[in-house]
Formats: C-alpha cells, sequence, structure tokens
C-alpha cells in the first residue's frame, strides 16, 4: 500500500506538469481512441492513459459535489475512464445505500436498463458483494463457472473475464467498480492492476469528498431551518414571509439561469436576512404608527447584525454578503454603502424584489396587506430607481404564471 501511496503522488505530480503543455481531455480522447484500436499497447502508452484519466475524473469532479447532474457526469466518467483504461467492454460502478444496505449501480456502460433498474446486491453476495465486505479486488476469469457469480450473470455480453474492485477511503468501504474485459480469453496485466489500483484510489478518495461535501451540507441546511424556527417564534408573521420569500428568490435563481450553489446561497439568504430584527426593539418592530428618524436608524442596524450573525461561519459567508446589501437601492440611495447597479450583488437584489414585494401582500402593524395590483404597481414604480428592472420584469413575469414548481 505504500508503494502504492508513492506511485499515485507521483501519478498526480506528473499530470499537474502534464497539464502546463497539454489539453488533458483532448490528450484523454486521443489516447482513448489509440487504445481502442490497438496502435497504443505499451506500458508508457498505458501509464500515459492513466495520468490523462485522473485528470479528467479530477476536472469533472471538480463541480460536481455541489450539482447533482454535474455529480452524475462524475459518476459515469469513472467507468469510462476505468473501462478504457483496461479496455473493458462493459463495467458499473455501484455505491451504498446505507439505509438499505444494498449496492445499487450509480452509472455503467453498455450494461442494459433492466440490470440498471433491477441490481441490488446486499453485502457479501456475488463478486460484488464479496470484493466490498472484504475491502479486497476480486477477480473472475470465468464468471459463467464460478459459484460466486450464481444468480448475477446479467446478460451473455458479461461472460468475460470480470474484476470488482472495491471503493474505500481508510479501509472503509463505500461502492464497488465493477470491469468485464473486451474478450473471454483476455486478462489483466500485473501493471493494468496497478494502475487500476491508482485509479481507483483517486476516484474513491474525490467521491469521499463529494460525500462529505453533502453531509455539511445537510448540517448547515439544517442549521438554516433552524435559524428560520427562531424567526417564527420570535414573529410568526416574519417566519411565514421568510418562507416565501425563500422559495421565490430560489425559483428566480433558477429562471435567470444561475448555478445551484448561487441558488442556495440566494435561497438561504432569503430566509435569513431579517435575523438581525430579533436584536431590535420589538415596540420599533411592531409600532403601528410612523417611525422616528432615531428609530428608523435604529431599525437599519438589522442587517448588520444579520451580517455579523452570519459572516463568521465560513459556509455563511456568500450568504451574509447578499443579507448585508439587501436594502441598496438600484438607484445608489439605498444602504449601508449606497452600491448602485449591477455594483450590487446580483444575489441581493433579486431579495430586494422578492422581500419587497412579500411585505407589500402581507399585513403590517401600520397598514393593511396590499392587493396583487396594487403591489405589481409599486413593483413597477420601484423599477429602475429600487428594484434592477431585469429583476422585477422576470418576478412579474413568474407571478403572472403562479410560480410553476422548479425547486
Amino acid at each position: 500500500m505504500a508503494a502504492l501511496a508513492v506511485i499515485a503522488i507521483l501519478v498526480i505530480i506528473c499530470f499537474v506538469l502534464l497539464s502546463k503543455y497539454y489539453s488533458l481531455s483532448d490528450l484523454y480522447e486521443q489516447l482513448a481512441s489509440e487504445r481502442r484500436t490497438g496502435s497504443n499497447g505499451n506500458k508508457r502508452s498505458k501509464f500515459n492513459l492513466l495520468v490523462s484519466g485522473l485528470a479528467t475524473i479530477q476536472k469533472a469532479g471538480a463541480g460536481s459535489a455541489a450539482e447533482t447532474a454535474m455529480r452524475e457526469d462524475f459518476y459515469q466518467t469513472v467507468v469510462d475512464c476505468a473501462c478504457d483504461l483496461i479496455d473493458a467492454r462493459c463495467g458499473s460502478l455501484m455505491l451504498i445505500d446505507y439505509a438499505k444496505d444494498e449496492l445499487m449501480i450509480a452509472a455503467a456502460k453498455n450494461i442494459k436498463n433492466t440490470m440498471l433498474l433491477n441490481t441490488r446486491i446486499k453485502p457479501g453476495e456475488g463478486v460484488a458483494g464479496r470484493a466490498y465486505m472484504n475491502g479486497e479486488v476480486i477477480f473472475v476469469a470465468e464468471p459463467g463457472n464460478n459459484r460466486m457469480y450464481e444468480g448475477y450473470k446479467g446478460t451473455e455480453d458479461e461472460q468475460t473475464p470480470f474484476i470488482a474492485l472495491p471503493l474505500k477511503v481508510k479501509d472503509r468501504p463505500f461502492g464497488v467498480l465493477n470491469l468485464h474485459l473486451a474478450s473471454k480469453d483476455a486478462t489483466i496485466t500485473e501493471y493494468e492492476l496497478k494502475f487500476l489500483n491508482i485509479f481507483v484510489n483517486a476516484a474513491s478518495s474525490m467521491l469521499e469528498n463529494i460525500n462529505m461535501y453533502e453531509n455539511v451540507s445537510s448540517y448547515y441546511h439544517d442549521m438554516v431551518e433552524t435559524l428560520v424556527r427562531v424567526i417564527a417564534a420570535n414573529d410568526r408573521r416574519k417566519g411565514k414571509m421568510a418562507e416565501n420569500a425563500g422559495r421565490k428568490a430560489k425559483r428566480l435563481a433558477q429562471e435567470l439561469d444561475l448555478d445551484e450553489e448561487t441558488q442556495k446561497n440566494i435561497e438561504y439568504a432569503a430566509l435569513l436576512c431579517n435575523i438581525g430584527r430579533l436584536g431590535v426593539d420589538s415596540e420599533i418592530l411592531h409600532k403601528k404608527g410612523k417611525l422616528t428618524p432615531k428609530e428608523y436608524e435604529e431599525l437599519k442596524q438589522h442587517i448588520y447584525l444579520s451580517y455579523q450573525i452570519l459572516a463568521p461561519i465560513k459556509y455563511f459567508v456568500p450568504v451574509a454578503q447578499m443579507v448585508l446589501y439587501h436594502q441598496e437601492w438600484y438607484n445608489g440611495t439605498g444602504y449601508p454603502d449606497k452600491l448602485s447597479g449591477e455594483h450590487i450583488p446580483l444575489g441581493a437584489r433579486i431579495i430586494s424584489v422578492v422581500n419587497s414585494w412579500e411585505a407589500m401582500v402581507s399585513e403590517q402593524p401600520y397598514r393593511p396587506a396590499l392587493s396583487y395590483e396594487q403591489a405589481r404597481l409599486e413593483l413597477e414604480k420601484g423599477s429602475s430607481r429600487q428594484f434592477d428592472p431585469v429583476i422585477v420584469a422576470t418576478f412579474l413575469k413568474l407571478e403572472k404564471a403562479g410560480w410553476p414548481e422548479r425547486y
């Protein structure tokens, strides 16, 4: 294992150096094509294919933690690169479903859809299940005559020599990479097995990072929900407004084709932008008459309080920035820094429109709720003055359409 770790480090150094001179995705396609046509069969070429394959999965995995669709692409890239590395005809990546204690196919190459839907393997069952449970590589030269393969034969195309490699981090398995060789008389050389192990170790580390991101993301999502409940406990009306604003802000971000990470940050900012009101005198918050200049200045402090609550948490830094600037006006007359136009963060501009709408259509201590038509006119009146005109137009389009589900 120590030797493999050293080799892995050297390989990573190699592909970092190669990346300075080549487009590694283009290099990978060239090498894979040569491998399939038989014009590239020596150890050096296989090493180059490993290097470029590692670079390819690193690139595919870089953004996959944040976006579900990209995560699925990453799974598929791992299977494709592994198949090309040993000229396998078909393969699959199986990940453990801890809740059901089953291995399920996350990505595959040249495997029928019925197999993808129906394959569920318990740890210890079949070749893949044993590789997972024992954390060891298993090679089966004749799947059709191997008792471990009974009940998991699949199609006739999968009766070629078969290898199952466990995906694990710190000796803890969490999945299996299964590969079928190109023909019944094919085999795996010693250096191919070493290269496969290096590749699987790299893929395992990337997958573990993705899983860690998901766990951290889930933790902070729970934290946001808790904070929203705190807001609602202090002021039920504000809690309901925050929930509505969060959904609409995310939907607006989707309509503007923003990435999933930004959508989530905008949703969180809309949910939490008023958390600083917990530090404002309740008499000011619930005053039925007009605020005095001194009271208004104290109310304005809520954005700083919100920022101070969120900014120390590294995960919420982008959210805190949006919260800090959601009271800026498009014409530069807002606060705290009198930013204008596109100098105001996009998320803050979205929240400004959504929050203002929710405030207008909700009952306030100093006035009844406005009608839809009254709120629409107020929003249009503020377009290009208080609000970003593009966001106003998009918001009203979605409002008119009834906000179809796309969360």
